[in-house]
């Protein structure tokens, strides 16, 4: 019987006697039984209340109206979906997880420690948010919520509860962490707001009657039944005191989670509310035509992400979209994911994706796994190039093919630097890549018009050939121009005789030369990838584009990339999202800032299949050789450092210095005669730009020290790791 479904989710020791579809359990209304009939009425010994189904919600949910009563009934008498039953059960499996919790604390910008205690959880695919909003009184969830941080607005499944009690002041928000972090931060009762579907379930006007009620809302890209304007529509007549506030004003891009943990932040917020005072509402008709059909995120053509789903552009004019796979027409992802596309002025020039191969990728993905494709694609380069000792640089190259389907993942891509000898194999590996990785293209001689009309129609990975020191190609415009195209912001403003045109220049790029790159900041931000002649005795395959089996094995190279995208994008954003401030070197050097940014997509895609270990190790290796050819210097000034502080630390009482819950200040006359400074030939100011180049976080600030006042001191942060320890090791209060 449908009650006893519903009776079933609210009672503990619930008993169904089946023979006479009668039930029991104890009563929510007091200690005692309370009993149910076949026909659906209850009789509680307790309490004396009595009566049918409707009664039974209504004293459960004194607040709820007639219509909301009716909803609950509708909803709760249905079987119980095991999408609830299981929610506690993944909350706890979230809760034990340290690692993502750690990586839902840093995306949302909350401390893992409240996470642990709120009934949200976080799960890795598309970084999805669960909430339990409602339990039963015998703990059975009725209403749950789910966001995103693409689409912060909750939708909820089950039917909202209000309060049975409230404070003078209520918050409503978009998505229940929100609510939960302003309770926690200000004491206010917090809420989702109701969504026009929701507004009969409750007399709002009479329960909020004064209360200062604040609305706490980011950018309206939402419908308006779904925004809190119907809502505040309803109440307006009778609330006399009502603000509304977009978070995205004060916070200044900073995630407002984060942003409002400041105190000086919530008393700018408090000041702000009060100044938002009778804001009059935005009306439906306006809103609709000026505001939420303009609230479009722009996407590149030829792959982007948006709304937790990657695409790829087709050569037909659509788009292939990610798990659950489709193929849309445009107008239809715009509907679907109010996306507006940035179209190239030639749609199938631009893009090599063609409908049969999704329709490959699609039916082989068990085959076209990320390992599988970074097997076969190594096993293509190895033979055809020689890489001679070097064969971390053929790990390197892999990868970076492999990232550059998934490119727009990351805020900067680096570019890879191929530097070899005459007829060692340079161009036929810029061949190899302009086939296997995304939308390649190949050129030697190319124009800076060319260049960027290229880039910012196709998003292509360039690769550029006979990139010498001497020629057009390292011109001062063009390294300028490479310069912007390393991060996911870099643009160009184009000019002609009507209007400016923005470029965008983000792609992946490769160079390949016999001589080095002589700008120093297009340099900082490649990876170099040197190239021997091979030896008479070794054999090579030849390179042949029009033969069949290299045909066939660049196309499966090809669907795997292409799937990593697809149906992979989701983990690799994960891990992007737990990704170490600063990552170790097997030497012990850490690596920050650019040279972070720089290794990020290699080990990004290595942690994807390779769950052993091995293959980051590897790279690390590679990139510690890469980045740092001259480290053996570098290693012993690091282990003159290491010993030298550690000596310090043994007296404390001696060395002016001061601790604070992050930093290490220490007076900078103590580096006076010490073995460190000899190195720089008793140049103070080499020795201090030498250390600031260990981490950004190094600098030169006045400290007072105790006991001594005012020192010019070098500021170390204490979770600097020199030598596999960090420096708090040493250094304790």
């Amino acid at each position: 019987m449908k009650s006893l479904e519903l009776y079933k989710k609210y009672i503990a020791g619930f008993i169904l006697d089946p023979n006479n579809n009668t039930a029991e359990g104890n009563s929510p209304f007091g200690n005692g039984k309370i009993h149910f009939s076949s026909s659906g009425e209850f009789n509680c010994d307790s309490s004396n209340n009595s009566g049918n189904i409707t009664d039974f919600v209504s004293l459960m949910n004194p607040n709820l109206s007639p219509a909301g009563v009716a909803k609950v009934i509708e909803i709760e008498s249905k079987i119980y979906p095991n999408s609830l039953k299981n929610t506690d059960k993944l909350l706890l499996s979230f809760r034990r997880d340290i690692k993502l919790l750690k990586t839902a604390s840093y995306k949302l910008g909350v401390p893992d420690s409240f996470l642990k205690k709120v009934p949200v959880r976080m799960e890795s695919r598309g970084f999805k948010y669960h909430s339990i909003d409602y339990k039963s009184p015998n703990q059975t969830p009725l209403t749950v919520s789910t966001f995103n941080p693409t689409n912060p607005l909750a939708r909820s499944f089950g039917i909202p509860r209000f309060p049975n009690k409230i404070t003078d002041t209520i918050c409503f928000t978009e998505n229940p962490i929100q609510a939960l972090w302003i309770e926690e931060l200000f004491g206010w009762t917090s809420m989702i707001w109701p969504k026009y579907q929701d507004l009969e379930n409750y007399n709002y006007q009479e329960l909020l009657k004064n209360k200062q009620v604040i609305i706490i809302h980011g950018e309206f890209n939402y419908a308006y039944a779904d925004s809190f304007l119907p809502f505040q529509e309803e109440i307006r007549s009778t609330i006399n005191n009502f603000s509304s506030l977009n978070y995205r004003n004060l916070s200044n891009g900073q995630p407002f989670l984060e942003w409002i943990k400041e105190a000086e932040n919530q008393t700018l917020l408090k000041e702000d509310l009060k100044a938002s005072k009778y804001k009059p509402p935005i009306a439906q008709a306006v809103y609709n035509q000026n505001i939420h059909q303009n609230n479009f995120q722009t996407i590149r053509f030829p792959l982007d992400t948006a709304s937790g789903h990657f695409f790829y552009g087709i050569n037909d004019g659509r788009l292939a979209q990610s798990w659950p796979l489709d193929i849309l027409d445009l107008d239809q992802a715009a509907i679907n994911f109010r996306i507006e596309i940035r179209l190239p002025k030639v749609v199938n020039r631009s893009v090599k994706l063609d409908k049969q191969t999704v329709i490959n990728i699609n039916d082989g993905i068990n085959q076209l796994t990320p390992f599988r494709t970074y097997t076969h694609l190594k096993q293509l380069i190895s033979d055809h190039i020689y890489f001679g000792d070097n064969q971390y640089g053929l790990e390197i190259v892999t990868l970076w093919i492999m990232a550059t389907y998934v490119h727009r993942l990351f805020q900067a891509f680096p570019y890879l630097h191929i530097q070899a000898p005459f007829a060692s194999g340079k161009t036929t590996l810029l061949e190899i890549i302009s086939e296997c990785a995304f939308n390649g293209v190949l050129a030697s001689r190319i124009t800076n018009a060319h260049m960027m009309n290229e880039v910012d129609e196709t998003a292509c990975t360039l690769c550029l050939d006979e990139f010498e020191e001497d020629s057009s190609t390292q011109s001062d415009v063009t390294t300028q121009i490479l310069n912007a195209g390393y991060k996911k912001s870099g643009t160009y403003m184009k000019m002609s005789s009507k209007d400016g045109k923005i470029l965008e220049l983000y792609s992946p790029k490769a160079f390949a030369s016999i001589s080095e790159i002589k700008a120093s900041a297009l340099k900082s931000r490649t990876l170099k990838v040197p190239l021997q002649r091979k030896p008479d005795h070794q054999f090579l395959a030849t390179w042949d584009l029009f033969d069949v089996k290299t045909i066939n094995k660049v196309k499966t190279i090809a669907e795997g990339g292409y799937a990593l995208g697809l149906f992979h994008h989701s983990k690799i954003e994960y891990l992007i999202a737990r990704f170490p401030k600063q990552l170790l070197l097997p030497n012990g050097m850490s690596l920050t800032g650019r040279n972070k940014e720089l290794a990020m997509p290699l080990i990004i895609l290595s942690q994807l299949f390779d769950h052993t270990g091995d293959l980051e190790q590897t790279i690390l290796k590679a990139l510690q050789l890469t980045l740092f050819p001259d480290q053996e210097e570098q290693l012993r000034k690091i282990k003159l450092l290491t010993n030298q502080l550690k000596e310090w630390a043994k007296i404390p009482d001696i060395i002016r210095h001061n601790l604070t819950s992050d930093y290490l200040y220490l007076a900078n006359k103590h580096w006076k005669n010490t073995s460190l400074l000899h190195e720089f030939e008793g140049k103070k100011n080499a020795l201090y730009d030498w250390l600031k180049s260990l981490g950004g976080a190094i600098k030169i600030e006045t400290q007072h020290i105790p006991k001594y006042g005012n020192e010019s001191c070098l500021r170390f942060p204490l979770d600097l790791i020199l030598n596999g320890k960090e420096i708090r090791e040493w250094f304790q209060k």
